[in-house]
């Protein structure tokens, strides 16, 4: 699956123990007619296999992981701003369960 950039923005899927929906995520994010120019996973320290999950599913190449110390939700979504190129972040992506 090659990743075209549809428009410029960044799809951000804060991850904290999220092994029961984050397939789904990354399902719908890969799913829409119009691909964002980054997907951004922010791992807030997970203690299940939702990273794992993550490195092994056909979208590994296509999203961006990054790991930070468990500071919750808002941390996350800073430091996503912090790590985002795109014009548009801060999009919120979440399911759940």
């Amino acid at each position: 699956m090659k990743h075209m950039c549809d428009v410029d923005i960044a799809v951000v899927i804060p991850v904290y123990d999220a092994s029961k929906t984050i397939s789904r995520a990354l399902d719908g994010v890969f799913s829409q007619t119009l691909l964002p120019a980054e997907d951004l996973l922010i791992n807030d320290g997970s203690q299940d296999d939702s990273i794992d999950i993550i490195n092994s599913s056909k979208y590994q190449d296509l999203v961006t992981l990054i790991t930070i110390e468990n500071s919750g939700l808002a941390n996350a979504r800073n430091e996503e701003t912090r790590a985002s190129k795109s014009k548009w972040s801060g999009i919120k992506f979440e399911i759940s369960s």
